[in-house]
């Protein structure tokens, strides 16, 4: 269903005859694409600490990062680490990187080229070792989308 339909639906099922039309906000935050903490900023406003307190989605050592830069270690992982499961989380130091671009745009290529590298290595190690499954990699930069795009672009081209 469309955006639009779903928004006539709440205005019909969720106000009284008679009575004034939910607020915007409060239709926008049930629409696809809310979050549950758009929903619980109704529903408690001007509490703006609003956070989780459990993960369940992934390993410790995964979360860990968030959990101490975002949380102060106060998330509790609901996962178990899985053993022989190898090194989750490998942090590189890219010497001499540069970041260029403008506010918003940066890319650093010093480091894509880096993570290109280190990803090749990884999934030519799956197929010495016929890995299965082929591991899952993640990439965590500390640059925005164009990063993304532009390690993206890297590790398509070597296909």
């Amino acid at each position: 269903q469309s955006t639009e339909s779903y928004r006539q639906m709440i205005e019909k099922n969720l106000t009284k005859p008679g009575e004034e039309n939910l607020p915007r906000r409060t239709i926008e935050n049930l629409l696809p694409g809310a979050s549950v903490f758009d929903l619980f900023a109704i529903n408690f406003p001007g509490n703006t600490n609003i956070s989780l307190r459990e993960h369940f989605r992934c390993m410790p050592e995964i979360i860990g990062f968030c959990n101490e830069l975002c949380y102060d270690n106060r998330l509790i992982p609901l996962t178990k680490s899985k053993p022989g499961f190898g090194p989750v989380i490998q942090r590189h130091f890219v010497p001499d990187a540069k970041c260029e671009g403008s506010t918003g745009s940066e890319k650093n290529k010093q480091e894509a080229e880096a993570i290109k590298t280190q990803v090749k290595i990884l999934m030519q190690e799956d197929e010495k070792n016929h890995t299965e499954p082929k591991r899952s990699i993640g990439v965590i930069s500390l640059f925005n989308e164009a990063q993304a795009k532009l390690i993206d672009k890297l590790l398509d081209a070597d296909e």
